[in-house]
């Protein structure tokens, strides 16, 4: 990570989608980006697609609430930034996402690039 940074520039960042299996990996990911030493974390909430619904795999909106208050409690504990990703309850009434404001690029886990990390793998349920 410290060669991408450095020698190119880039600030290379981490995203978690929370999701109902790995919630209680938290603190676990911002010990892993802590490590690889990268420019920010972010946690994200998944967002309704009919690939999560068929899966099961959304937090309720009270369990989402935790999760806000969890990633608030980390921010004060690890030396990098942390901050929440978009889907987070917010009341501004603009829009927050720097992926949609192409203020960053999105590379899934296949190495293809998305314009929204949230719209990724939503045309079919080909996994």
């Amino acid at each position: 990570m410290d060669r991408c940074q450095h020698q190119y520039g880039l600030q290379v960042a981490l995203q978690m989608v929370v999701i109902r299996y790995n919630r209680h990996e938290l603190r676990a990911m911002a010990e892993l980006a802590s490590d690889l030493n990268v420019h920010r974390l972010y946690i994200a909430h998944m967002q309704p697609t009919p690939h999560g619904l068929v899966r099961d795999i959304f937090l309720p909106p009270e369990e989402w609430q935790e999760v806000e208050k969890e990633t608030a409690q980390l921010k004060s504990t690890f030396r990098i930034p942390i901050a929440q990703s978009a889907g987070y309850a917010d009341i501004t009434p603009i829009s927050h996402c720097k992926f949609l404001r192409n203020g960053a690029l999105n590379i899934d886990y296949q190495g293809r690039l998305n314009v929204c990390w949230q719209l990724s793998n939503t045309g079919g349920m080909e996994d």
